[in-house]
């Protein structure tokens, strides 16, 4: 099943700290995230993040939205989110 039809699942709120530690900075960062069943990266300024009620978001500067339980790293950081799915498929 693809990240995006999975059920959300919170992220630790300590990677929040570092998603607003890149955003206050409004400096390019690299981001690697899951697109359906691939691993996409790309470089772009983090500019928020914000709680619609059923997910967490990450806002970049461009516009693109990126669920935060699709995050596998920023600034080869890997966020906790990420190793939460991956047991999940295992």
């Amino acid at each position: 099943m693809s990240p995006a039809k999975k059920k959300y699942v919170p992220i630790d709120c300590g990677y929040l700290d570092i998603i607003e530690h890149y955003a206050t900075l409004r400096q390019p960062v690299e981001i690697s995230y899951l697109l359906d069943d691939a691993e996409v990266k790309l470089t772009a300024v983090i500019k928020t993040w914000e709680n619609t009620g059923e997910a967490e978001y990450m806002i970049l500067r461009n516009g693109l939205r990126i669920r935060l339980d699709h995050i596998v790293s920023i600034d080869n950081k890997v966020s906790s989110g990420y190793c939460r799915i991956n047991e999940k498929n295992d």
